[in-house]
């Protein structure tokens, strides 16, 4: 004898998993919109780092490669 759920089973297990798709889509939307503003606040940012490795030997970094600002 199989064991298949019933009707109301499915329809329950069908509901939970939109309700599922329905909350992970407003998750990722969520995401997308912080990203977003994150990028626009970035925009206006325009001191950029640039790192350039320096293999140098000198008394503070004892032959470790160091890294300096450009």
């Amino acid at each position: 004898m199989l064991n298949r759920p019933n009707t109301t089973q499915q329809i329950n297990t069908y509901l939970r998993s939109q309700q599922l798709l329905y909350r992970h889509l407003q998750l990722c939307q969520r995401i997308k919109k912080a990203d977003r503003s994150r990028q626009e606040v970035s925009a206006f940012n325009n001191n950029e780092i640039n790192l350039t490795k320096v293999n140098s030997f000198n008394q503070i970094t004892h032959g470790v490669n160091q890294y300096v600002t450009v």
